[in-house]
């Protein structure tokens, strides 16, 4: 290891943080695209076009790719990590989010007092993500961890 490099030098690292910053300042103007209703607050959010998460960790996978070599190990445990929050992320929270939309309407059926009681405020619906929106968000990564290696001259 050369003790001049920085954390600045680790590609994947790198097109990680910018991906998802990127994804989820672009999550706003798709809405806006979408319903033409502006929702600036999805910025913040999770769920929703595109995914986020998968930009994350394809971005790290394709950053530590382009520096590293795809026969590294590295690279091999980041695509890993990619598939498993990616698949989760259409899976396990998307059926979360259902599950929570479900409650939501059984209990706002309940008399208010008794719905007070057993929860103060609604769950969160949209946690999880549509396959559309996780292969755009993979999509996004891919493009960042690429430009990140081969462009910007790391």
């Amino acid at each position: 290891m050369t003790a001049d490099l920085s954390v600045f030098d680790n590609v994947g690292l790198v097109a990680a943080i910018i991906a998802v910053f990127v994804a989820q300042f672009l999550k706003p103007f798709a809405e806006w695209a979408r319903t033409r209703r502006a929702r600036p607050s999805l910025a913040l959010a999770s769920g929703g076009f595109p995914s986020s998460h998968s930009a994350l960790v394809a971005a790290l996978a394709a950053g530590t790719g382009c520096q590293v070599g795809l026969a590294d190990p590295g690279f091999g445990c980041a695509v890993v990590l990619a598939l498993v929050v990616m698949y989760d992320a259409m899976g396990v929270r998307r059926q979360a989010g259902r599950h929570a939309a479900a409650i939501n309407s059984l209990v706002s059926g309940l008399p208010s007092d008794f719905a007070r009681a057993i929860q103060e405020k609604p769950l969160r619906e949209h946690i999880g993500h549509t396959p559309v929106q996780v292969l755009a968000g993979m999509g996004l990564g891919v493009f960042i961890g690429v430009a990140c290696g081969k462009f910007v001259g790391w």
